[in-house]
């Protein structure tokens, strides 16, 4: 019934029902600023239980709508309605957290361009409003690893946002986010990687998980696609870091990530014998990485990787005797490190 009055004037009786949702979610916001006059004030019990019911019903607001915008989109005549609506949610109303919290909501609807209306969060909300960006910014890295079967398509997609000008790819907030997502992507899946999955071929780590013919130049390519965006000269003393809030983003940031790669391809036990395609694979990555830097980048990275490897053999002599397990774990690191430098140097 909604949708069907909502085709007869799509410009009009369209946009006015998403309105009427926008209206009603905003006066569950006004309704949490009132104090219901039940609650005792003084009762903390009581003041909780009421915030969450104001909370609860802004939520169930939030679903109606976005179930609403969902029907909206299999009907061709009401997709610019809905354009016009998120877009409006940014620039007139200045409610881009309801746009973010529809988006989330949506986020399997093959009809909802995510990324499209991220890029225009990022780019478009006021420098005051960080903490909504914050949050973009971890629904740009869960949504990558809910798509974690068509990664590649989703980075080419954020690769997109990237400006020609090196100027505009350090100033542009879409070109920060966008620069620092594969980084934060690949450390967010490691840590999401069952340690019983390290050593295995094919590769269980979603980057990976589809470099099979070793031999072909699709997996050489892509590759090369990570080398780059990695080691992108952009990236060099950018302020970010994977908390999403900015700091130093340097060399070491990747090699980090790299010995991580390398712990995943080889194994993360001693006694493990490393298959011989995952030892290819890290020879391969390795040589991209090389072709993808400059001699003082291929310096710096080094040095990284000895310097960890130092710290690990310091930690290792702080170990008591009681403690095999831990000082095993540190040796295992450290040789681990020597055949990511080999590699590297044999390139």
């Amino acid at each position: 019934m909604v949708i069907e009055i909502a085709l007869s004037d799509p410009q009009f009786y369209g946009r006015e029902l998403l309105v009427y949702g926008v209206l009603r979610i905003e006066k569950s916001d006004s309704e949490s600023q009132e104090s219901d006059t039940n609650i005792d004030e003084n009762n903390e019990n009581d003041k909780i239980i009421n915030a969450l019911a104001v909370f609860l019903k802004k939520q169930h607001k939030l679903d109606r709508l976005a179930l609403l915008i969902a029907e909206f989109l299999e009907h061709n005549s009401l997709n610019k309605v809905v354009d016009d609506f998120f877009g409006s949610l940014i620039q007139r109303w200045k409610k881009p957290e309801v746009l973010l919290s529809i988006l989330k909501r949506l986020r399997y609807d093959a009809n909802v361009s995510q990324i499209f209306w991220l890029k225009r969060i990022f780019s478009e909300v006021p420098e005051e409003r960080f903490d909504i960006r914050k949050d973009a910014n971890r629904f740009l890295i869960n949504l990558g690893k809910k798509k974690n079967n068509e990664i590649f398509e989703l980075l080419k997609e954020v690769k997109e946002w990237w400006s020609s000008n090196d100027k505009e790819l350090s100033n542009n907030n879409h070109n920060i986010y966008g620069l620092t997502f594969l980084y934060h992507y690949s450390v967010s899946s490691v840590y999401s990687l069952q340690k019983e999955a390290y050593g295995s071929f094919p590769s269980r780590y979603f980057l990976f998980a589809n470099f099979v013919d070793l031999g072909s130049a699709e997996v050489t390519e892509k590759i090369a696609f990570l080398a780059e965006w990695l080691f992108h000269p952009s990236l060099n003393g950018l302020s970010y870091n994977h908390n999403y809030e900015f700091d130093l983003f340097e060399i070491r940031t990747n090699a980090d990530l790299i010995e991580h790669w390398a712990l995943i391809l080889l194994g993360n036990r001693k006694n493990e014998k490393p298959d011989s395609n995952t030892k290819e694979l890290l020879k391969m990555i390795l040589k991209q990485v090389r072709e993808s830097i400059d001699k003082a980048t291929q310096r710096n990275i080094r040095s990284a990787w000895s310097q960890k490897s130092q710290y690990y053999l310091k930690l290792g002599a702080t170990i008591s005797s009681q403690e095999q397990f831990k000082r095993k774990l540190l040796i295992f690191r450290r040789n681990n490190l020597k055949k990511i430098i080999k590699y590297f140097d044999n390139q």
